[in-house]
């Protein structure tokens, strides 16, 4: 896990960020993983690498930056 942040306006949900390509939310009520976003396309590997995420203040923006 690279990064970690909580919704900003549903507490009950954690979204993370992976080395993997992948951004995941965990939902603490259903008690799942959903995967928001992945990566599979890309033939440079390295640019799969997610290092970083944040969430806009109204919670309908998801940023993150990879490797490259």
């Amino acid at each position: 896990i690279t990064s970690q942040k909580y919704s900003p306006v549903d507490p009950s949900k954690l979204f993370m960020s992976s080395y993997d390509g992948v951004i995941r939310c965990l939902d603490f009520i259903k008690g799942e993983f959903v995967s928001v976003y992945y990566r599979e396309d890309y033939e440079d590997k390295s640019a799969q690498l997610i290092t970083a995420l944040d969430i806009s203040p109204d919670g309908l923006l998801l940023y993150f930056t990879d490797y490259n």
